[in-house]
């Protein structure tokens, strides 16, 4: 944060600036800074956690690739991998399908529900109270089945292939106790901004358990790693600290200036 007359130029004395590095998700390398800027009268005290939020965001909105490859993709085994927490992407057998918005939300709930779905359950769950006839969901899910290859069964509607989702490695951490593989893992939230209402409802479920799962295990590392995720839960931070203290872990192991 640099503020008024702490700026070498004269010219920008009167504005207030934070900014905060974007780093590559797997090397950790330096990609770029995030800047945001005002006047000085405009300057409010989460101006440099928006700063790295808006870092983080963009950190986890990366393409996974050669260069920021994804744990699903990595083990390339035949099959769906889904990753849907932050990000969006879906693999085939190593090859990535480009789906629309829809197409991915209805694969998410097949995904999520390999005992499979009846169309009835699958337009409530996909669309809630939403006036959308069950011809237009026929007409996804006809289209879905020809980008997987026709590894779509119906009656009900169930994936004929492997399926591996980031949420179930997630939840699969969590009930094993890593608690800091599963926050290192989470990234962010489910399909942000989906109006699928059973995937707005797991998205919550997954985001108060990996809240609840620092709270319940304060694992240093995994407490460092939430924070980073969510900078404005102080109170995770605060519980968590005040457990290691009593427990006098924190002291011992991390000391930190200041």
């Amino acid at each position: 944060m640099v503020f008024s007359a702490e700026h070498f130029a004269p010219i920008v004395h009167n504005w207030v600036c934070w900014a905060a590095p974007v780093h590559d998700p797997v090397t950790g390398a330096k990609l770029g800074v995030i800047d945001l800027s005002t006047t000085w009268d405009r300057t409010h005290p989460t101006g440099l956690a928006t700063a790295r939020v808006m870092a983080r965001l963009i950190e986890t909105a990366l393409p996974h690739s050669s260069q920021h490859p994804s744990p699903l993709k990595a083990t390339h085994e035949p099959g769906l991998a889904m990753t849907l927490l932050s990000t969006a992407e879906t693999y085939l057998d190593g090859q990535r399908l480009l789906l629309n918005r829809r197409q991915t939300e209805v694969l998410a709930l097949l995904a999520l529900h390999p005992e499979g779905l009846s169309l009835e359950q699958l337009h409530a769950m996909l669309y809630g109270d939403q006036a959308i006839t069950f011809s237009t969901l026929k007409a996804e899910v006809s289209h879905l089945r020809a980008a997987v290859g026709g590894q779509l069964g119906s009656r009900p509607y169930r994936l004929l292939m492997p399926v591996a989702t980031d949420v179930d490695h997630v939840l699969a951490l969590l009930r094993r106790g890593d608690v800091a593989a599963a926050v290192d893992a989470y990234g962010g939230d489910l399909l942000p901004g989906t109006n699928s209402p059973a995937l707005s409802e797991l998205a919550e479920y997954v985001a108060v358990a990996v809240r609840e799962a620092p709270l319940a295990d304060p694992q240093p590392d995994a407490v460092v790693r939430y924070s980073e995720l969510a900078p404005y839960d102080s109170q995770v931070l605060e519980v968590c600290l005040a457990t290691l203290r009593c427990a006098g872990g924190w002291r011992g192991r991390h000391r930190q200036p200041g």
